[in-house]
């Protein structure tokens, strides 16, 4: 069976670098939090243009610090999210929004209710298609939740911007998260929380050093996969937005004349491996249930044979 995702795989004089680094860490004792994260953090700051970046445990958790360091009263967010956002969220109040029904991006004007002024608004790059917040969110604090946007050209960074570089992202430290800001006091609090409750290892960013070597690369693979899929697919594909994607997943829309979606999984079972993404955290916004009903991720992962993926779904439709 094909498997949704592989990391890209290394060449043996990756796996040395990785094995003496990991070694020289482990006989330093200094483990967790020492100078391959600082590594880490500043070959991000130069990738990205940006004054400060502060890696943490994990993408999630560096949300819930920038929550924490902002302290905002009030908060927006869109229905059409990654679960484990709904673990962090404050106990106050929110609103939920739909997304726009062709890039999958926010639309704040479609909301569940609009009985305060949110105070910040975390605002998600889908897939690592860019977006902007809107006027909507003049006055407030402005989250970008960039979990697959690590290598783009952001087109604003907010008063955060938080990467992850877990298993099936762009590039991986097996599991990590990193926070980018140019507010330096910002910045100071967010280090401050991280240190005592979500630091990363040095292993993990040992990992993650090796992998950013090949970003160029991974970037350019995972382009040329989702527009093979685009061109030999019979699918409508999340509609690229004018500020770029990372081309995260090839996510794409099943309509009902080929069986719908849950058809095509069923079929595709031992065979393909596919996701579904997501599952929205409101119910009753238009976009959002239209496309979560529909939506089925494809591997586009840099070692897949993404031809023998089109000629499995052409056998079975």
């Amino acid at each position: 069976m094909i498997p949704f995702y592989r990391p890209p795989r290394l060449e043996d004089s990756q796996i040395e670098w990785v094995q003496k680094r990991i070694e020289k860490c482990l006989r330093s004792g200094q483990i967790t939090n020492g100078e391959n994260v600082r590594e880490f953090e500043e070959r991000v700051k130069e990738l990205h243009k940006v004054e400060y970046v502060i890696a943490c445990s994990s993408c999630t958790q560096g949300l819930w610090i920038v929550l924490e360091a902002l302290k905002p009263e009030t908060l927006m967010v869109q229905s059409f999210t990654w679960q484990s956002i709904k673990y962090i969220l404050p106990l106050r109040p929110i609103t939920f929004c739909d997304i726009d029904k062709e890039t999958w991006l926010m639309n704040p004007r479609v909301r569940t209710y609009w009985d305060f002024l949110p105070r910040a608004t975390i605002y998600t790059h889908t897939f690592g298609n860019m977006g902007v917040a809107t006027v909507e969110t003049e006055g407030q604090n402005v989250i970008y939740d960039g979990a697959y946007s690590l290598g783009a050209t952001l087109p604003e960074e907010g008063d955060a911007t938080i990467l992850s570089s877990t298993a099936t992202k762009t590039i991986t430290s097996c599991e990590g998260g990193l926070i980018l800001t140019n507010n330096e006091q910002l910045a100071k609090e967010i280090t401050e929380i991280r240190n005592k409750c979500s630091r990363m290892s040095e292993l993990n960013a040992i990992v993650g050093l090796a992998y950013l070597d090949m970003l160029k690369q991974i970037l350019a693979r995972k382009e040329e996969i989702f527009k093979y899929y685009i061109t030999q697919l019979p699918f409508k594909p999340q509609k690229i937005s004018c500020w770029g994607t990372t081309y995260g997943y090839y996510a794409c829309l099943v309509p009902e004349r080929f069986g719908g979606r849950d058809e095509i999984i069923k079929k595709l079972e031992g065979k393909v491996e596919t996701r579904i993404r997501y599952e929205p955290l409101k119910s009753g916004l238009p976009a959002t249930d239209e496309v979560a009903k529909q939506i089925l991720c494809l591997p586009c992962y840099p070692d897949v044979d993404e031809r023998e993926v089109v000629n499995i779904i052409r056998e079975i439709l």
